[in-house]
């Protein structure tokens, strides 16, 4: 039997770029692990890609074998939970992203791993409620934000947890005052787009005043003594 080749129309060009979009394709989607060392031999970086993009887990160390950071990437961006540690081993910051932008709740410790700030992010930008803590772990300020803006009623607190001062906003705009232990008014301030605006007047123990902060867009244009 005798067959003929000239039968059979293949176009050898389209199978061999087919085939090299396949070879393409299949190292793009390839997933794999990366590791870097310092010259002791201790882990410097873990590295997880998905071709040639940084996709899921990656690791930091510090030269001691500590680990610095680790942190989920889609697509070479940032997607999920962020954490960062001291050197020392106690954690510094956990936050949340999305597409490479805080977006979540977001957590930030001292050097003892105590919690010092808990804020939230929308796309980048504080939005919704903030909590600022003292050493002993008190809350320091109870604050709100709308999209950057402060917002809402804002209070603040001694370390014993006597409240000292307190603001109202309203998008960017509105009041601040502190008082002294006894609850006489300390100070004064007003705001516009989250900036101080206009006068800030401070208060004597005894109640008389004691100078006046002349502010423009959060710059400090004349003070007034008394």
């Amino acid at each position: 039997m005798i067959i003929l080749l000239n039968s059979i129309p293949v176009n050898i060009n389209k199978v061999l770029v087919y085939s090299l979009f396949i070879s393409f394709f299949i190292l793009t989607a390839c997933s794999r692990i990366e590791k870097t060392y310092y010259p002791d031999g201790n882990e410097k970086t873990i590295l997880s890609y998905k071709g040639k993009k940084l996709d899921g887990k990656c690791t930091w160390f510090y030269p001691g074998g500590q680990k610095q950071m680790e942190a989920i990437y889609k697509k070479d961006a940032l997607h999920g939970l962020n954490k960062r540690w001291y050197a020392n081993g106690f954690i510094s910051s956990e936050e949340n992203y999305s597409e490479n932008l805080k977006d979540g709740l977001a957590r930030y410790f001292d050097e003892n791993g105590k919690i010092i700030r808990e804020v939230s992010y929308l796309r980048d930008t504080l939005n919704g409620e903030s909590k600022d803590y003292h050493a002993n772990g008190r809350i320091k300020i109870q604050a709100n934000y709308t999209m950057g803006q402060f917002d809402g009623q804002w209070f603040f607190y001694s370390e014993t947890g006597q409240k000292v001062g307190e603001s109202l906003f309203k998008n960017g705009n509105g009041f601040q005052r502190g008082y002294y232990p006894n609850g006489k008014l300390k100070r004064e301030i007003t705001y516009m787009n989250s900036l101080k605006d206009g006068t800030e007047s401070w208060y004597r123990a005894d109640g008389t005043k004691e100078k006046e902060l002349i502010f423009k867009n959060g710059e400090l244009i004349r003070e007034v003594n008394f």
